[in-house]
Order: C-alpha cells, then sequence, then structure tokens
C-alpha cells in the first residue's frame, strides 16, 4: 500500500454551510493503490487557513499512506461557531457519495482542536473514530487557572495530543494532570523543545513534521486495524461431531 505525491488527486468542493459556503481540499489516493476507506479531517487555529504549511504536509503524507484527507477553512472566534461547521464537515463526507468511507478521524491545530473535540462529543456517532489535537490550548498564554479542560473531560472518542513541551498554551504539568481525569483511550505525545507552532528553535520545520505525521499515522491506522478486528466475523471450520455428521465450529 502506498502512493507517491505525484498520483493524489485533488478535489477542490464548497461545502454548504448557514446558507453559504466552507472552502475546503480534498486529497485522495490514486485508485491503483489499496486505500483505507476512512478519512482524516483538518483545520486550523484562530488564525489562518487550510493552507497552513503544516496541514498540508500533514495531508499529503496521510493521503501517501492511503488515507483521504480534506482540510477547510471557516474562521471565527468563537469555538461554538467553529463546531458547528466542523459539524456540517462531517456530516458531508459522511454522505459524501463519490469516495467509500467507514469513518473518519477529526483533527485540529489549536482552536481547531477544540472545534475537534466539541464536534466528537456532541455527535457521538460511529462515524467518528478518533480525535487529532496538534498543540490543544489548554489555557492563555501566563493564565495557568483559565483552564479549556471541560470538553476534554466529556471525551468518550480515542483522542491523540501532540503538543510541544514550550507551548506557552499549554504547561506540561498541568496537561499531564488534566490527562489523569480524561476516562477515553488517550495518547499524549510530547515534541521535546517545540512551541505553540510545533517549531523547535534551531531546527527545520520539515525534521519536526516527520515525527508528526508518523505519530498521527501510527496511530490512525491503529486505531483502523483495531476496529477491522473487532468487526471481523469468526473462522469456521468443518468439525466432526460425535454421530460423524460435520458441523460449522468456531475457529478459537
Amino acid at each position: 500500500m502506498g502512493t507517491s505525491l505525484d498520483d493524489i488527486i485533488e478535489i477542490n468542493i464548497n461545502i454548504p454551510f448557514s446558507g453559504k459556503h466552507l472552502t475546503s481540499v480534498m486529497l485522495v489516493p490514486s485508485p491503483s493503490t489499496n486505500p483505507l476507506h476512512y478519512a482524516v479531517i483538518l483545520t486550523h487555529g484562530a488564525t489562518g487557513n487550510m493552507n497552513n504549511t503544516q496541514l498540508q504536509t500533514i495531508s499529503q503524507y496521510l493521503t501517501t499512506k492511503g488515507f483521504i484527507c480534506l482540510r477547510f477553512t471557516y474562521i471565527s472566534s468563537r469555538v461554538e461557531n467553529r463546531m458547528k461547521a466542523y459539524h456540517a464537515v462531517v456530516e458531508f463526507l459522511q454522505n459524501y457519495k463519490e469516495v467509500s468511507l467507514k469513518g473518519c478521524f477529526v483533527a485540529g491545530r489549536s482552536m481547531g482542536s477544540r472545534a475537534a473535540v466539541c464536534v466528537a462529543n456532541a455527535m457521538k456517532n460511529d462515524f467518528i473514530k478518533g480525535v487529532i489535537c496538534l498543540s490543544y490550548p489548554l489555557h492563555p498564554p501566563r493564565k495557568l487557572t483559565s483552564l479549556r479542560n471541560e470538553i476534554l473531560q466529556s471525551l468518550t472518542t480515542p483522542t491523540l495530543f501532540i503538543t510541544g513541551t514550550k507551548d506557552a498554551f499549554c504547561t506540561k504539568t498541568i496537561m499531564e494532570d488534566t490527562l489523569k481525569s480524561i476516562t477515553c483511550v488517550k495518547k499524549m505525545k510530547w515534541i521535546e523543545g517545540a512551541d505553540h507552532s510545533i517549531n523547535i528553535k534551531g531546527q527545520t520545520d520539515n525534521g519536526v513534521m516527520v515525527d508528526v505525521c508518523d505519530e498521527i499515522y501510527d496511530w490512525c491506522l491503529k486505531h483502523v486495524t483495531r476496529e477491522t478486528q473487532l468487526k471481523r466475523p469468526a473462522e469456521t471450520k468443518d468439525c466432526n461431531n460425535d454421530s460423524g455428521k460435520k458441523k460449522k465450529c468456531k475457529s478459537t
């Protein structure tokens, strides 16, 4: 499995939302590959847009590995509005007939990760398989008691956190304490020396993003594989009963 960047199909899509449209880009693996039939949705922080360099890098990497990736732009200072837009994107993808999907992972960086958590909490359906939080803004800089942790404590969806140890929006000791109160399946990946933009002083962005992309891919693949195993029917084989007649027996 796998494809090159040259084989990726890029589709520009306008997703209906609140009487207008959300601008989005979908990357689809080449039909000649063995796609995973799962998607990763990504959105930006409080500023910027879907063309954030890191979001593009992650999308391209995951698509070469078989995932469909969709990035979208929606700018609002209210996380409630961001969540509503995210909800519209998930519903659109769930009903999009051009691709065959078994589920999706909702991801975002900074404020976008808050929106991803909110939409996972709000929808609580089997289509959302996991949440990916890049630089989750646990608190404003230097305001260590103004925590944005309530939505995290409501999580029931498996969640991956990726944060720099020098992120001014997420003090490591406070985040570690917060994780103890989160009951869902979760993983915390600390990027040593990285700031809120997941940049490390003196290192190229490409070097850091290799680790980030690998972490996201491995985590998503683990949960895709786990679901496939859970849904796989028990194998049967012919067995002889005491009368000599054959019957179907479950493999152990």
